[in-house]
C-alpha cells in the first residue's frame, strides 16, 4: 500500500539533518570543529531552510571534498543547485502536486461537469521547469548545437551582446540555470543504479550528452535507496523537462512544434504538387519551384530539429526518471507519484512520435518501416520529387526566354540538393531525388559565372552555325529542336571551359 503524507515533509526525505554533540572531539579547534562533515552538515542544512542556497551548495560541496562518497550530501547538494535554478523539492512538488486536480471539461461538452484527469500533465510539468517564455524564445532564437554551447552561451553568442542585448541578456539567464541544473545532476548520477543508466545510454552521442564519464567513473554501487532515487528523478525532471520546452514545445502547448509543422507540410507540398499539372507560366513555374524549395528546407528543419543533441538529452532524462520512479513508486506519496507517472507517460508519447519521423532505417521483421510517422515524411518527399519532376518539365516546354534557363536551373539544383539533405536526415529510403535531377547539369550547362567566361570564346567559330548544320543533317529543318540546340550549345561552352581550364 502506497504512503501518503504532506507534500512538504515529503520534500524533506532524506534532508533532515541527524542533531550531533560532538561528542569524543575534544581535541579538535573550533576552526576544526566548524569544518566537520556534521557541523557542515548542520550548517548547510539551515542556509538551505533560509533559502540560501548557494551557501548551502558551497557548503555541501565542501563535505563531497573531503569525502566523495558521502551520500547524504550529494542527494541535498542536488537539491541545492535545484534551488538556486528556481526549482527547490518544495517549489517543484508543490507545482506537480496541482497536476491531478487541474479540472477539465469533459470531452462531450454537453454538460458543465468537470473531472479530474492527467490531460494536461505534460504542459504543467513543462511549466513547471521554471523558465519564462522570454528565456525559452531566447534559446530558441540562438539555437544552440550542443548542450555545451547552451552552458557556454554567454561565450558561444557573445555577438548578441552587441546586437539583441535584450535577447542575450534572457538567454545569459537560461544558460546559468542550466548550468545549475546540469550541476545537480552531476552531483546525484554517480549514486544512480548503473544498470538504470546503461539502460537508457544506447549510443555515443547520449553518453556524450549526459556526460556519463563523470558518473560512471565515480561510485559505481547499485544503490536503491529511495531518498537517493527520488532526487535523481527529480534532477532529470527539471533539466528534461526544461531542455524539452527550450527545443520541442517553445509555446508549451502540449505538442512537438516540430512534428505540428511536418503535418502542415505534408498539406502544402501536397497542393504544389496537384498545382504542378496545370503550371503554364513560366514566371509563376520559377515561383512555385522556389516555394517548393522553402518548404523542403522546412522538412530538413524538421529532421535537424528532432535528431538534435539537446532533444535526445531531454529523453534520455525522461527515460531514466521514468526507470527511478517505477524502481521507488511503491514510497513515493500517491499525489507526487501519479503527478510524475501521468507526466512521463506523455513524454513518452512524445518520444514515441519523435522517435517515428526520424528513425527511418528501422524497419520490422517483415521489412515493412515500423512507423505510420516515417510513411509522412517518406509521402511528403515522393510528393515534393513529382512536383519538382513535373515543374522542371513544364519550363522547359513553356519558357521561350533563354535568359531565364539559368536562374530556374539554380532553383533547380537547390531543390536536388537538399533531396541530399532529406536522404541524410531521414534515410535512404524516405527521399527519392527527382528523376530530372541528372539532366540538370547537361540540359542548363554551367553556372553562371562559367558561362560568362564560355561565351567570349566558344569552342567553335560559329557554335550557332554549327549546331544548326547538326540537326538539319538529320531532319532537314532546325525549328522544332530550339531546345535542343540551347541545351547542347551550352554543353558545347561547357566543355570549352574544361579544356581552356588545362
Amino acid at each position: 500500500m502506497k504512503i501518503t503524507f504532506p507534500i512538504a515533509t515529503f520534500a524533506m526525505l532524506g534532508v533532515a539533518v541527524a542533531a550531533t554533540s560532538g561528542c569524543g572531539n575534544g581535541w579538535l579547534t573550533s576552526s576544526e570543529r566548524e569544518k566537520s562533515p556534521s557541523a557542515l552538515m548542520l550548517k548547510a542544512q539551515l542556509l538551505y531552510d533560509k533559502g540560501k542556497f548557494a551557501e548551502a551548495a558551497a557548503a555541501y560541496q565542501e563535505i563531497i571534498d573531503q569525502n566523495p562518497q558521502n551520500e547524504r550530501a550529494r542527494v541535498r547538494l542536488a537539491y541545492a543547485l535545484n534551488g538556486e535554478a528556481g526549482l527547490g523539492p518544495l517549489a517543484l512538488l508543490t507545482k506537480l502536486s496541482k497536476i491531478q486536480s487541474t479540472p477539465t471539461p469533459k470531452a462531450s461538452g454537453a454538460s458543465a461537469a468537470t473531472t479530474s484527469t492527467s490531460k494536461n500533465s505534460l504542459t504543467q510539468l513543462t511549466s513547471a521547469a521554471g523558465l519564462t517564455a522570454a528565456e525559452i524564445a531566447a534559446v530558441a532564437k540562438a539555437n544552440p548545437k550542443t548542450f555545451q554551447d547552451l552552458l557556454n552561451a554567454e561565450t558561444k553568442f557573445a555577438s548578441l551582446a552587441s546586437s539583441d542585448p535584450t535577447t542575450f541578456a534572457q538567454l545569459s539567464t537560461a544558460a546559468a540555470r542550466f548550468r545549475k541544473l546540469q550541476a545537480s545532476w552531476k552531483a546525484i548520477c554517480q549514486l544512480v543504479p548503473k544498470s538504470i543508466l546503461d539502460a537508457v545510454v544506447n549510443s555515443a552521442a547520449r553518453k556524450k550528452a549526459l556526460e556519463l564519464e563523470s558518473c560512471l567513473g565515480g561510485l559505481n554501487a547499485a544503490y536503491q535507496k529511495p531518498a537517493i532515487l527520488f532526487s535523481a528523478a527529480i534532477s532529470t525532471l527539471a533539466q528534461g523537462a526544461a531542455l524539452y520546452q527550450v527545443k520541442l514545445d517553445t509555446n508549451n502547448d502540449g505538442t512537438v512544434d516540430a512534428i505540428k509543422t511536418a503535418d502542415t507540410l505534408t498539406k502544402e507540398i501536397s497542393a504544389l504538387n496537384t498545382a504542378s499539372s496545370s503550371a503554364t507560366d513560366p514566371t509563376e513555374i520559377k515561383k512555385s519551384i522556389d516555394t517548393l524549395n522553402t518548404k523542403i528546407a522546412a522538412l530538413n528543419t524538421i529532421g535537424e530539429t528532432l535528431t538534435h543533441e539537446l532533444v535526445d538529452l531531454a529523453l534520455a532524462q525522461f527515460e531514466i526518471m521514468s526507470l527511478l520512479m517505477t524502481a521507488i513508486e511503491d514510497v513515493v506519496p500517491e499525489n507526487v507519484g501519479k503527478s510524475l507517472i501521468n507526466g512521463v507517460k506523455k513524454f513518452e508519447e512524445s518520444k514515441t512520435k519523435i522517435t517515428g519521423y526520424v528513425n527511418t532505417n528501422s524497419v520490422s521483421s517483415t521489412g515493412k518501416k515500423t512507423s505510420a510517422k516515417q510513411d509522412k515524411i517518406a509521402a511528403s518527399a515522393s510528393s515534393a520529387a513529382k512536383a519538382a519532376d513535373a515543374y522542371y518539365d513544364k519550363f522547359k516546354t513553356e519558357n521561350t526566354d533563354p535568359s531565364k534557363l539559368e536562374e530556374f536551373k539554380d532553383s533547380f539544383a537547390t531543390t536536388c540538393s537538399q533531396f541530399d539533405t532529406l536522404k541524410a536526415t531521414f534515410g535512404s529510403k524516405t527521399a527519392t531525388k527527382p528523376s530530372n535531377c541528372a539532366n540538370v547539369t547537361l540540359a542548363f550547362g554551367l553556372d553562371s559565372n562559367e558561362a560568362h567566361v564560355a561565351h567570349e570564346a566558344p569552342l567553335v567559330a560559329d557554335a550557332e552555325a554549327s549546331v544548326d548544320d547538326v540537326f538539319a543533317l538529320e531532319n532537314g529543318e532546325t525549328g522544332e529542336y530550339e531546345d535542343v540546340e540551347r541545351e547542347f550549345l551550352d554543353f558545347l561552352r561547357f566543355g570549352d571551359t574544361l579544356l581552356r581550364a588545362d
